[in-house]
């Protein structure tokens, strides 16, 4: 296959005709022409949008040099979506980020996209947390939480969130 998309496209046909099944794509950044076709054979999709934090795409973070991690061209995938009424799931990676105030931003930001983008079904939050060669690594050489505190504390953000339209007046509260 000379892409990705030519391969997801096949292979959701051989899906489609060989189980009678319908498979739910993540192939990433999303033209409106390649919704279009990926419809035909996928009646869902999704797009994880990680961080809105611009930090991540600094030198030794995260997103360093991944062009396709830029938020504001996976918003746009989203923005593709909803112009082509095809349902997607989205969400974010808890603790990619560096300080809370990140996640909390990240958090407000992610409500504020799903109450405008329409084609947003379902929504993830998944904990992050640094594989273990990394641990000894700046930010996360004196973390102690446990991956279940993490999530826990993550959480309970998001659902604080939900009643706060001023985060700054929210950040200093937790």
């Amino acid at each position: 296959f000379s892409t990705t998309f030519d391969y997801l496209i096949e292979n959701a046909k051989r899906v489609n005709e060989t189980y009678h099944l319908f498979p739910h794509i993540n192939p990433g950044l999303m033209s409106r022409k390649e919704i279009k076709e990926y419809r035909q054979h996928s009646p869902s999709g999704g797009l994880m949008l990680e961080s809105f934090s611009k930090n991540l795409s600094q030198k030794g973070k995260a997103h360093y040099g991944a062009k396709t991690k830029d938020i504001n061209l996976r918003l746009e995938t989203l923005e593709n979506a909803m112009s082509e009424k095809y349902p997607m799931t989205t969400g974010l990676l808890l603790g990619i980020t560096d300080t809370k105030n990140e996640i909390i931003q990240d958090i407000y930001q992610l409500i504020k996209t799903c109450k405008v983008n329409t084609s947003i079904q379902e929504v993830i939050l998944q904990n992050f947390r640094a594989k273990p060669k990394y641990i000894n690594e700046e930010p996360f050489r004196n973390c102690k939480r446990s991956i279940y505190e993490n999530y826990r504390n993550n959480t309970v953000i998001f659902a604080k969130s939900h009643f706060f339209t001023n985060t700054s007046k929210f950040s200093k509260q937790y």
